[in-house]
Parts: structure tokens; C-alpha cells; sequence
């Protein structure tokens, strides 16, 4: 007698909420970590219109100001971003200590003199608007989750000696609102041949 047996895993979906918005976090990657320096992204898509909104917040509880953003996008996901106003389109600008980290500018953004009074100063923030993206928000996020949409910041004038420095998002993201729950439930069977 032989006892042979087959495994069945069933799984069922209890709860699928789709992700609508999440909030991203930067660290620094060039220059020293100053305390109080406070930079999230909080990305959004506008449905009616197929526009994912990435908005820049500079949270930061000293002195600190973005002057040039970076956007690294590996699967070309985004289009062409929307003009903003005091800030020049411009894909060549040099983020300090991007070549380290093997990022590659597909979309930059240098804001016009003087940066430290039209950057994104403590307590401002900043959309950047891409039209017409065929993808969906979960893709979108998907792709800043896994490293396919990376972006970087150079951020000056920081705390009282007004240092600089260059911050990359976090590659892990946490959704704002989400909610997966997958229950699992395995069966053994055993035959006797």
C-alpha cells in the first residue's frame, strides 16, 4: 500500500479596497540628514481627466527649500509633465550625487531665481501634473513601490547654517488607503493505491 497524497490550496479575497492616494517619504542620499527636515510626496490621479497629481510637500519644522526635482521614470509610465508656474522644465539639471545611485533624469524641474524664494519653502507645497496617463493610480504606485518611478530633490538653505543636500523616495511605500486581506485555507487529501 502506497499512501499518496494531494494538497489543495484554496484562497478567497475577503476584502479588496482599490489604492486611491499614498503618501511617500524621502531621505537624504547626498549631504548630512538634518533634523526637522520633513519632505513627503502624496500622489493622486484625477479620474475624470486621467491625470496622476504628484504633490510636494515640504513639511519640514526648520529652514529648508526644494529648488530642483528629479523624475526617473524606468518603465515610462508618465507624459509629458503640465508647465508650473515659476518653475522651468528641464531634463539635463544636475542633482547632486544622481550618478551614484544610478538614476537617470526623464523629467526635471529647476524652479527660476532665486530658488530659495520661489522653491518650495517650509510649509508649501508643489503639484506636478501629467495628462492624459493611461495607466491606473495602482500602477502608478506600484511602479514608485518597486523602484520603476524614482524621484529626486536637491533641497537648500537647510536649518541655520542653510546646508544643502539631495533626498531620493523611499523605494518601500505604505498605501494611505488600502485594504488587501487574502485567507488562505489548505487541504490535505490522502489515497491509499
Amino acid at each position: 500500500m502506497i499512501k499518496k497524497f494531494l494538497t489543495l490550496i484554496l484562497c478567497s479575497l475577503l476584502t479588496l479596497t482599490p489604492v486611491d492616494a499614498v503618501v511617500i517619504a524621502f531621505n537624504p542620499f547626498q549631504g548630512e540628514n538634518v533634523p526637522g527636515v520633513d519632505i513627503s510626496l502624496y500622489v493622486t490621479t484625477d479620474t475624470s481627466t486621467n491625470n496622476v497629481v504628484l504633490t510636494i510637500n515640504n513639511n519640514s519644522t526648520v529652514q529648508a527649500v526644494v529648488t530642483r526635482i528629479a523624475i526617473h521614470d524606468i518603465s515610462s509610465l508618465l507624459s509629458q509633465p503640465s508647465p508650473i508656474p515659476t518653475w522651468d522644465i528641464n531634463n539635463n539639471l544636475n542633482i547632486p550625487g544622481t550618478a551614484a545611485i544610478d538614476f537617470e533624469i526623464d523629467y526635471g524641474f529647476i524652479v527660476n531665481p532665486p530658488p530659495v524664494k520661489n522653491g518650495i519653502n517650509s510649509g508649501e507645497s508643489l503639484d506636478i501634473i501629467f495628462a492624459d496617463i493611461n495607466e491606473s493610480i495602482q500602477d502608478i504606485i506600484y511602479a514608485f513601490d518597486d523602484g520603476q518611478i524614482r524621484i529626486a530633490m536637491h533641497v537648500q538653505s537647510i536649518g541655520s547654517d542653510e546646508i544643502s543636500a539631495a533626498y531620493i523616495n523611499d523605494i518601500y511605500i505604505a498605501p494611505e488607503s488600502s485594504t488587501v486581506t487574502v485567507v488562505c485555507i489548505r487541504y490535505r487529501f490522502y489515497y491509499v493505491s
